[in-house]
């Protein structure tokens, strides 16, 4: 078993030495691995347990309709463990490490997700501060009318919090778009994914980057005393002209799906295909709400063959299964 039953594994100490070092310092030995995907995701799966919001984006005549859902991990547990040695207040955020943005201007819509690296949590920092002013911080820039595309978008909005010092400390990754009539173009840097579905079957994807195994591209801000104390590390520190830039063409009704590693790591294209296609009439905050809740349930589930727990069995040489725990994020949007 992983997931669920990881705090009573001996493999706990595996799992927090990639959270505390290859999450943040860059490992020199990259792991390549080869994913078996799982097919075990349909819309049947429910959560009755589930607490996860939505709210979504709807003005009549404007050519992109959007949502947002999200499911937080349960962190009570942590949270105990973690107040003792805060380092800094931490901001209670609804959808954890995770955060978003949908703005619009004029006709044009942009929108992405971003997820703050969970080490800085472990060490006293509040990894949501990052992932949340990046967001507010695009969304404030793009609904100025700044004609910037989605990479210069991530370097204005990432250089604000740095330069007005709104965040001390932290790492994130970025997945954003920006839609004007029939062009979709993204930017992605880290392991969140942003997905095109045509009828209910991808046409088009960003790929994830990583250092390595579970260590994603990440824009840092580390301040010189934690790199004092840290002398011979290396930590990642990348840059927002690092993302990989894509461009798209979407038509009436594609769905566009922006997702944290919260949800790729957990099912695969193949499940999301199924899922659409077997909710096509399903309105879209009704859509991205469900799913949430559906990847969230096989999150928990112990027996689940998720592809984070393949990409771990790859790994180690180990049989491990279940459902990543982990904060899900996913704006959604449908072309009119």
């Amino acid at each position: 078993m992983f997931i669920s039953s990881i705090r009573r594994s001996k493999f706990i100490v595996l799992v927090i030495l990639i959270s505390l070092t290859t999450h943040i310092l860059l490992n020199t030995a990259v792991v390549k691995t080869k994913v078996i995907r799982p097919r075990h995701f349909s819309s049947s799966t429910s959560s009755s347990s589930s607490s996860s919001s939505s709210s979504s984006l709807h003005v009549d005549s404007f050519p992109f309709e959007a949502s947002v859902a999200f499911q937080p991990k349960e962190r009570e547990e942590n949270n105990r463990m973690m107040r003792r040695h805060m380092k800094v207040q931490r901001v209670e955020s609804p959808s954890g490490e995770d955060n978003y943005f949908i703005a619009k201007a004029g006709s044009k819509l942009a929108c992405g997700v971003a997820d703050g690296v969970g080490g800085w949590a472990e060490l006293g920092y509040d990894s949501s501060a990052i992932s949340r002013e990046l967001c507010n911080s695009m969304k404030e820039s793009f609904t100025k009318g700044d004609h910037l595309s989605p990479v210069q978008l991530l370097n204005h909005a990432f250089d604000k919090i740095q330069n007005e010092d709104i965040v001390k400390v932290g790492g994130t990754t970025a997945c954003l778009g920006i839609f004007e009539k029939n062009t979709l173009k993204v930017a992605n840097l880290g392991d969140s994914w942003c997905g095109v579905f045509r009828q209910g079957s991808l046409i088009a994807e960003t790929k994830v980057q990583t250092h390595g195994f579970n260590t994603p591209y990440q824009l840092a801000i580390i301040p010189n005393e934690i790199k004092t104390q840290n002398k011979g590390s290396r930590f990642i520190m990348d840059q927002p002209d690092d993302a990989d830039e894509y461009e798209f063409n979407v038509v009436k009704d594609d769905i566009v799906i922006f997702a944290t590693d919260g949800v790729i790591d957990n099912i695969d294209v193949k499940d999301i295909e199924l899922y659409l296609k077997d909710n096509e009439k399903t309105p879209l905050e009704e859509l991205s709400s469900k799913f949430v809740q559906n990847v969230y349930t096989l999150s928990l589930d112990e027996n689940f063959p998720s592809v984070f727990s393949q990409e771990l069995s790859q790994l180690t040489g180990q049989f491990y299964s279940g459902g990543k725990e982990d904060d899900i994020t996913v704006v959604m949007v449908k072309v009119q």
